[in-house]
């Protein structure tokens, strides 16, 4: 379970970079390739459950596969300019405010429409796993508002007399950091909203459900370490990111809980 996590995670990831390719055609390659990582992934955690082991040997060749062209876009993209990094920064984390919005207003209107329309067992199921992924965005949504802070009160801090924007620039790695971490974030909203979305529609699998909220917090936890690189030891956003970080921790815990009680629930 833990190699089927961080390789779903990888995937997310992959995702989320494809996206900053220059060439459409490379990115859509690059992105059809963490789908594929992603179904394999899927089979892998499915056979583990069903028989207690599983082969390896398509995880690794998608995962091989990834790697090469994250390496190629990288060298491609060392080329680029630093000069709108703060602005592609603002974009990301409007992108993320978004995507983390979106999901939670959706996962709220699954739930209304659940209770309207089912009763029984299938009620029961659809009211757990959706009241725990409110729960877990709940969360996230707080932990995105503490990072902005610090991200401020580190700015504030760190620019002197200079512009906000001339501080991302010339801390280009740093802010390249938050943008990729933002990326993800948003990537693991909509991915947690398709797997909801299948599992209450009754064509989705818990699986993906706890492989898609494991991979949303493992992207905060990337938001978390890329927001304080740069944070005071003693400061009071630093803090109250780290509380919130631990509250998105328990938040997930709750989400795999209700997934394997409910597996339960549908198995007797």
């Amino acid at each position: 379970v833990p190699v089927t996590h961080l390789t779903s995670q990888f995937a997310i990831l992959g995702k989320a970079t494809s996206n900053t390719a220059h060439d459409i055609e490379f990115g859509d390659r690059m992105a059809g390739v963490c789908k594929e990582l992603a179904q394999a992934c899927l089979e892998a955690l499915s056979s583990v459950r069903q028989v207690g082991s599983c082969q390896v040997g398509e995880l690794r060749a998608r995962v091989a596969e990834l790697s090469e062209l994250a390496v190629n876009l990288d060298t491609e993209l060392q080329g680029g300019t630093t000069e709108l990094i703060a602005d592609s920064l603002e974009a990301e984390l409007q992108s993320m405010d978004k995507a983390i919005e979106e999901a939670a207003r959706r996962i709220e209107e699954m739930l209304t429409k659940s209770r309207a329309a089912d009763s029984g067992l299938k009620l029961e199921v659809n009211e757990k796993i959706l009241d725990s992924c409110t729960t877990l965005m709940a969360a996230i949504r707080v932990l995105v508002q503490k990072s902005r802070l610090l991200q401020a009160e580190i700015v504030s801090q760190g620019k002197g007399t200079a512009s906000a924007k001339e501080f991302y620039k010339r801390n280009h790695q740093w802010t390249e950091g938050l943008i990729s971490a933002a990326k993800a974030v948003g990537m693991g909203a909509n991915f947690l909203l398709t797997a909801a979305d299948e599992v209450v529609s009754g064509g989705g699998k818990l699986e993906r459900l706890v492989v898609a909220s494991q991979g949303i917090a493992a992207s905060t936890a990337q938001l978390v370490v890329a927001s304080r690189v740069k944070a005071s030891r003693n400061s009071t956003n630093m803090s109250q990111l780290s509380s919130a970080s631990k509250d998105v921790t328990q938040a997930t815990a709750g989400v795999v809980a209700t997934a394997k009680s409910c597996m339960q629930l549908v198995e007797d």
